[in-house]
């Protein structure tokens, strides 16, 4: 489900490798999600982390195919194996790249946008539906990135943000037809020298182990809050009714 590839030296690439079921994060591609971090990671060489997906879509999103045999419980230990995730590729001392095509939903949208340099093609779409089941994932990084004005209107309203738009307000850096490594711009210091400037400009996005406990505060408070999976469910249940609909 997940492919960790090093394409050239210092440069491990994580490739979600699920597209039948859009790269959909069962809690197994989450795991095997974290633990090719921790490879990429472990190599002192490493200097760029690089996530894309193979399929149409980056992701869709958490797996809910299997929701109605989830509880409460489990529910909150998947949610929160997904923001122990996005905290690891927040803080790390790599430079982060996400290479965006077709959707990147829920907690996907969210591990993008954890990521230093997001590219995306014109197919590319985010959103951000967690709060609609009362969830709180991915809020402030997403203030970081985009001010946190217009943060709250799209998770408030629920708004599918299209490439174009998400080049616009700072989502995405660059609008690509494909993507090689080689068109990535080199890293001109040495490996010691990146780790202590991603440390040093971390801080601007408030990284710090005091900022990223109080999210994963948020994420439990919110998910322990009684019936999280009717909430869930009553969401899916919207979701698929709007498709036949239209």
């Amino acid at each position: 489900m997940v492919e960790l590839l090093w394409p050239q030296s210092g440069v491990a690439q994580l490739v979600l490798n699920r597209p039948e079921r859009g790269n959909a994060f069962s809690a197994a591609l989450v795991t095997e999600l974290t633990r090719a971090v921790d490879r990429a990671h472990a190599e002192p060489d490493t200097h760029t982390l690089i996530l894309s997906a193979q399929g149409e879509d980056f992701s869709t999103g958490m797996d809910l195919s299997g929701l109605s045999q989830e509880t409460d419980e489990s529910l909150l230990e998947r949610f929160v194996a997904i923001e122990d995730l996005l905290a690891k590729v927040w803080s790390s001392s790599c430079r982060t790249v996400s290479v965006v095509r077709g959707r990147a939903w829920g907690a996907a949208a969210d591990l993008v946008l954890a990521c230093d340099l997001r590219l995306g093609q014109a197919s590319a779409s985010f959103r951000f539906p967690g709060a609609q089941f009362g969830l709180v994932l991915g809020s402030r990084r997403l203030a970081c990135r985009i001010g946190s004005d217009r943060a709250r209107q799209i998770i408030l309203q629920g708004s599918t943000v299209k490439a174009e738009q998400a080049l616009g307000i700072g989502m995405l850096h660059r609008l690509v037809e494909g993507f090689e490594q080689a068109d990535l711009p080199e890293i001109r210091v040495d490996r010691e020298t990146q780790r202590q400037i991603m440390a040093a400009t971390r801080a601007a996005d408030d990284v710090t182990s005091e900022s990223l406990a109080q999210d994963r505060r948020a994420l439990v408070a919110s998910a322990q809050r009684p019936g999280l999976k009717d909430r869930m469910l009553q969401y899916l249940a919207g979701v698929q009714a709007a498709k036949q609909k239209s």
